[in-house]
């Protein structure tokens, strides 16, 4: 093992152990909407790394310092990663998932937040209970029941409509050692998950419902 990957200390924190890599937009209040959803989680351990996606003049830091007061005892540790030449979102991802050693991944972008305090708990424990696999759904609060997820089979990518109704919890391990091969302008879930199910993986739908997102997050953001 990397002796510079930070890791949990032992195999129960490990289990709950998390990466939630958020995609910084200029909207400093879907920022801070979304950065206070983390810091609230009041369980498993979490890792948090801030990606400040190429924009022009924007120091990741103040949230840090500004929010960092308030921050539960489940975040672990906040990390940055300065994106300055837009690196497509899965090499920015594995970059980060080398630097450390955790069971679960999610990306995040501004404006999308937890509904709750309890949201990662509620997520593990709906994994554990139902046996884990690479790509965990779970959905919206606002959506209405989803039981399948549409891929396009000429672009291979998943609809628009699906992805934005649900969040992807994945198996980090997995995703660590995928290969980039389709750079497209798509978020992180149309870009990865087609690949990891070609690819033979498995993707569960749960019914709960852990996430709120912001009407008015822009199409072109980063998921």
């Amino acid at each position: 093992m990397d002796a510079n990957r930070n890791h949990a200390q032992n195999n129960c924190e490990f289990e709950d152990s998390i990466l939630i890599c958020v995609f910084l937009s200029d909207n400093h209040l879907q920022n801070v909407k979304t950065l206070q959803s983390i810091y609230k989680q009041k369980s498993g351990n979490i890792y948090l790394c801030l990606i400040n996606n190429g924009l022009l003049d924007f120091q990741c830091e103040r949230y840090i310092y500004n929010l960092n007061v308030n921050k539960s005892d489940a975040v672990k540790q906040v990390s940055l990663y300065e994106n300055e030449f837009r690196e497509d979102a899965l090499d920015c991802v594995q970059i980060m998932l080398d630097k450390f050693t955790v069971k679960y991944l999610y990306v995040m972008r501004a404006g999308e937040r937890f509904e709750s305090a309890m949201a990662i708990k509620i997520a593990l424990d709906a994994i554990n209970q139902s046996g884990n696999c690479s790509i965990n759904c779970f959905q919206y609060s606002q959506a209405k029941k989803l039981k399948s997820l549409t891929i396009d089979s000429d672009s291979n990518q998943i609809s628009w409509f699906n992805n934005k109704e649900c969040m992807f919890l994945y198996n980090a391990l997995t995703v660590r050692k995928m290969k980039n091969r389709h750079r497209v302008e798509y978020r992180f879930a149309q870009n990865v998950i087609p690949q990891l199910l070609s690819d033979g993986e498995t993707l569960k739908i749960h019914a709960q419902k852990l996430c709120i997102l912001d009407e008015d997050v822009r199409d072109y953001e980063t998921r």
